[in-house]
């Protein structure tokens, strides 16, 4: 049996059923451009002998103009957003090299640089150790202290060693370990690191902080920013 072709307009069974149940990519949104070819469509099929109404003519035009409106406020209420965004961002490298409380046990150090470190004691000790180490894990610096009231006890390491040699610098770790009533433990201590870049949080729609130690903080959290 031979083969016969069909003119391109007339479609198989499997071609009907193939189009017919194919995805729907189209959009369905109606914007400006397709919104203004349909009334100029409907504006040239239009019945000569029974022409559309002016009501209905001054309607489609007021909805073509709303439209309009609607674009154009999108776009000026974007535009704002950026800028506003651009603005805040001018305005937070301000904080760039300013210094943050942190909690999470470490500190830049080594080559003279001054750290300041604070451990909370809400119930005093009767004895305790601040004690620094390196990457590695080994104590570079410790000093023991008597009795301490109930208070929040102040420390400082000028990045060199109990011996006054220096250390280079780097990422440190610091703890404050304490005797109370013959109990050991150790104190909640409390860092400052510096800024060293802001940007924008797309997920948090916020801004974000990086510290020296690649800790990220959202602007919103920061209770105190120091000098």
């Amino acid at each position: 049996m031979s083969n016969v072709t069909l003119p391109s307009n007339i479609l198989t069974t499997e071609q009907l059923e193939a189009q017919k149940y194919a995805p729907k990519t189209v959009d369905q949104s109606l914007g400006r451009d397709a919104f203004l070819k349909l009334f100029t469509t409907q504006l040239k099929s239009q019945d000569p002998l029974s022409p559309m109404e002016n009501e209905a003519f001054v309607a489609q035009l007021a909805q073509f103009s709303s439209l309009e409106s609607m674009k154009a406020m999108q776009g000026a209420m974007e535009t704002m957003s950026s800028n506003m965004l651009q603005a805040r961002l001018m305005d937070s490298t301000s904080m760039l090299g300013r210094s943050v409380p942190s909690n999470s046990g470490t500190v830049i150090g080594g080559a003279g640089r001054v750290s300041q470190i604070s451990a909370d004691l809400p119930e005093g000790a009767d004895s305790g150790r601040f004690v620094v180490r390196n990457a590695e894990g080994v104590v570079v610096f410790e000093r023991a202290f008597g009795r301490q009231p109930a208070s929040t006890l102040a420390l400082e390491w000028n990045g060199v060693t109990a011996k006054g040699e220096e250390v280079p610098l780097g990422l440190y770790a610091v703890s404050v370990d304490i005797q109370r009533a013959g109990q050991a433990s150790a104190a909640r201590v409390t860092t400052n690191e510096l800024i060293t870049a802001v940007r924008w949080d797309e997920d948090a729609s916020g801004l974000v902080v990086e510290t020296e130690t690649g800790k990220e903080i959202n602007l919103a959290q920061l209770q105190r920013i120091g000098l």
